[in-house]
């Protein structure tokens, strides 16, 4: 993944995102993103005040639960916020505060339990997908805040190749540096400038990121997914997986089909 801390990536080509937090802890994490995204932080009561519109909001549930869903309801009546994902912020979430939050019209409600490399990769897959593109080609950075046309070309370049070659196992840095047509000197120091990996390591991460992105959405097993993304050893997979998201990828999967067991068993409860 291109760390998006070396980019310069002007204000106005940043997604926008909506924070509504009063948890300190979560501030400063969502905070770390503010070179890629554009965070802009409201008060409940300020809301009214809004004069921009997100394209993510991030909430702390426990505000968004009081007076039963009360902000969230304000926010799904705005006409600025009404069709914007929501992802909230908690602490130890019972079954029922995540079904009742799921029916009030979060997009998602993720526990202080998950690691923040999930909640980077939902909050990257929501706003891709209310911006109707494909979340996969859109893993490596985007290049519109790129100023310097040289390392925008670079940026597109490597996207590309990475886009066309995920699939193939034996696809490696002497490869990809063929494929980008520099010698192995010059590529070498230009992924590393631009991106702050090693080729081989940014190659290992892109694969890394994209299985995530299979495994939220996909009923294939664990193996299918990492062949998928170029891991022809399921053990080597399931290590390298386990390293960047501190969880297994079965680990990681089941934390999206537990919050929609629990949606679609609520469901089929009958009302009394």
């Amino acid at each position: 993944m291109i760390d998006v801390h070396e980019l310069n990536i002007d204000d106005n080509n940043k997604s926008k995102i909506l924070l509504i937090e009063n948890n300190e802890s979560h501030k400063k994490l969502i905070y770390t993103q503010r070179n890629f995204y554009n965070i802009i932080e409201k008060e409940p009561n300020d809301l009214d005040k809004r004069d921009f519109k997100p394209d993510l909001i991030i909430a702390n549930f426990q505000l968004c639960k009081q007076k039963n869903y009360c902000l969230i309801q304000q926010l799904k009546n705005t006409q600025s916020t009404i069709n914007i994902p929501v992802i909230c912020l908690g602490g130890k979430l019972n079954e029922e505060e995540i079904i009742q939050g799921y029916f009030a019209g979060i997009s998602d409600i993720i526990p202080s339990s998950i690691s923040s490399e999930y909640l980077f990769a939902k909050i990257k897959y929501l706003i891709s997908k209310k911006k109707g593109k494909n979340f996969i080609n859109n893993f490596c950075q985007d290049i519109d805040g790129i100023k310097n046309l040289s390392e925008r070309s670079f940026v597109n370049k490597i996207k590309t190749i990475i886009n066309k070659n995920i699939t193939k196992s034996e696809f490696n840095a002497e490869m990809f540096c063929r494929e980008a047509n520099m010698s192995r000197m010059q590529f070498y120091r230009k992924i590393k400038s631009t991106t702050g990996y090693s080729a081989n390591s940014y190659i290992k991460e892109q694969r890394l990121l994209i299985a995530s992105q299979f495994l939220m959405d996909n009923e294939e097993n664990v193996s299918q997914i990492g062949f998928k993304v170029g891991f022809n050893d399921p053990s080597y997979f399931i290590k390298c997986f386990k390293e960047k998201f501190k969880c297994t990828p079965k680990e990681y999967a089941n934390q999206f089909k537990n919050q929609k067991k629990s949606v679609n068993d609520s469901h089929s409860k009958p009302k009394y």
